[in-house]
């Protein structure tokens, strides 16, 4: 690939104004590869600008237009993205940093994913250390022993049914098009390709160059870290319940919202299951622990927080006097997506402009 086309690849918009940015036409969305709504776009808003979405003051989303156009995983991660309280211009970045600098280290591995192989950097992953990684993710249980049943190949595809009944169909009972194996129901089908389509994995793993299945399982857990591992599984698992309600019960389900559902399932999930964890408690500061500023200075402390639903944030903000009491406090609530580290940024810049006003 060409480095001019690669740098593309990795370039989106950073929402400041947003009167630069095209909805439909300019990458601007924190979605590899094509950084672009999926909702499609009604004929008279294909060249409507960013800027529509926000609300009269410019310095936060309109929440109930952004929720009228677009599909559900749209709104939401649209209304993930933070903007600034300053009128700072729309700024084209890198996606693949978390500086938004390019790099040449990341152009490589966004390289690599583009042309479908895994880095040099890779290293081999062995099947124990793979088991142990799907033993240790934060995932539901239930999605762990589908995983260990699909692994040890004792989930019923037609390819498993036809050798224990004659007789039964073999082919894919969705399209019929291939014989149902398992890289066939997870990887190979059109409705699965569809589903990984929507996701945010590296394009790598959605190779029709993959030999079996285990060489996929072992790929994506060479290429992805913790968070993205779980939700790898946690997609696998979605599309075998998808499967079979269609098989089951006739009912289909589209593939945004089977990404959507996963999203969401999952980030519940973790959001339940870390919050009771002793490393959560210790987090938090309990007050014998707060240090009261200098006589005549005001300290302010900020804490932010994603509650269980996985789709709402939270931030607080407190100011102190010396001698610890509250002279002003500060709590939001927002209706949208997001990592614990985009609260904390969120946290963090309201607790600066609380402490300048």
């Amino acid at each position: 690939m060409a480095a001019h086309d690669l740098f593309q690849a990795g370039c989106r918009w950073r929402v400041g104004s947003g009167s630069n940015i095209r909805i439909w036409a300019d990458p601007w969305l924190p979605r590899p590869r094509s950084f672009l709504p999926i909702t499609p776009a009604p004929a008279s808003l294909l060249h409507t600008q960013v800027s529509e979405l926000l609300n009269l003051t410019g310095d936060d989303w309109d929440v109930e237009k952004v929720h009228g156009l677009f599909w559900p995983m749209d709104s939401e991660m649209i209304l993930s993205i933070p903007l600034s309280r300053v009128g700072a211009p729309d700024l084209v970045i890198w996606h693949y940093s978390h500086n938004g600098i390019f790099s040449v280290r990341s152009a490589y591995h966004l390289a690599c994913s583009l042309e479908d192989r895994p880095c040099s950097s890779s290293v081999h992953t062995s099947k124990q250390s793979w088991w142990r990684r799907v033993w240790q993710a934060t995932i539901p249980n239930k999605v762990k022993v589908f995983v260990w049943r699909a692994c040890t190949n004792a989930i019923p595809t037609g390819e498993n049914l036809s050798r224990r009944i004659p007789g039964t169909k073999v082919e894919c009972p969705l399209y019929g098009e291939s014989k149902e194996d398992r890289l066939h129901i997870f990887l190979l089908c059109l409705f699965a390709r569809q589903v990984w389509g929507l996701s945010h994995l590296p394009t790598s793993l959605t190779s029709l160059h993959i030999p079996d299945f285990w060489s996929w399982m072992m790929a994506a857990a060479a290429q992805l870290d913790g968070m993205d591992f779980g939700f790898f599984l946690c997609l696998c698992w979605s599309i075998w319940w998808c499967r079979n309600a269609k098989l089951m019960q006739g009912n289909s389900l589209a593939p945004p919202y089977v990404h959507y559902f996963t999203s969401t399932f999952l980030a519940a999930f973790r959001s339940q299951a870390l919050g009771g964890t002793p490393a959560a408690a210790d987090a938090v500061v309990s007050p014998s622990n707060w240090q009261a500023p200098p006589s005549g200075c005001i300290k302010v402390n900020f804490d932010s927080a994603t509650f269980r639903t996985g789709t709402e944030l939270g931030i607080g903000v407190i100011a102190r006097d010396a001698s610890g009491s509250c002279v002003a406090w500060l709590s939001r609530r927002f209706s949208r997506m997001g990592s614990a580290e985009a609260a904390e940024i969120l946290a963090a810049r309201d607790a600066v402009y609380f402490a300048v006003r």
